[in-house]
């Protein structure tokens, strides 16, 4: 789960949360099954978003699909059930959008969406936030990609945030170009980044 300006086709073995924040690599989307009551999280009030309760749980399950399908990973349940607890807080459609454009029946992420890669950028292009996009082009250019502006959208964790934690990543973020650096910078200040700092940490 890093910010990464281009996608792949990558299997379950590929890169981790160290992976830079650049075109170069982009991580999966980790997950730990030991991730404490992660796998049931509390569905928080559906006003803190402007998701309607239906929509909040239509994520959570997916979310919790993928959990599974991914059983027996290092990391990727506990990404997947940090994602469910994002469904609540932060953008919800485009979580839904995007994790049905991933195949339900096998442990899958964003950063190796495979077949749904395309689908994938088509619903980031279309729905993911202009913060969002130039947050990720921004960060992906300060570490070195060298093709920022495309395919932003298997990026995983940064698109699926509101606009508010995007302007405070700009503050917390400061010179990390790896995952594991940037929620450990952004974890104390961003409640969503906390969400991600157990896993595969």
């Amino acid at each position: 789960m890093v910010v990464a300006c281009s996608s792949g086709g990558g299997t379950n073995g590929d890169a981790g949360s160290d992976a830079p924040l650049t075109n170069d690599a982009v991580a999966d989307a980790p997950s730990a099954n030991d991730a404490g009551d992660a796998g049931n999280p509390t569905k928080l009030d559906a006003s803190q978003n402007d998701a309607s309760a239906a929509l909040i749980t239509q994520c959570q399950s997916l979310a919790q699909n993928f959990a599974t399908q991914c059983a027996g990973d290092d990391t990727r349940p506990c990404y997947w059930n940090a994602y469910a607890s994002l469904c609540v807080t932060g953008e919800t459609q485009l979580l839904v959008d995007s994790m049905n454009c991933l195949e339900q029946d096998t442990c899958r992420t964003f950063s190796d969406p495979n077949q749904g890669e395309s689908c994938l950028d088509t619903t980031h292009a279309s729905e993911e936030s202009q913060a969002s996009q130039t947050w990720i082009v921004n960060e992906c250019t300060t570490c070195g990609g060298s093709q920022c502006q495309s395919a932003v959208g298997p990026a995983e964790i940064f698109p699926y945030l509101t606009d508010a934690d995007i302007a405070a990543l700009s503050s917390c973020a400061g010179s990390a170009c790896d995952l594991g650096t940037l929620i450990s910078n952004c974890a104390s200040t961003i409640p969503d980044i906390a969400l991600f700092a157990q896993c595969g940490q």
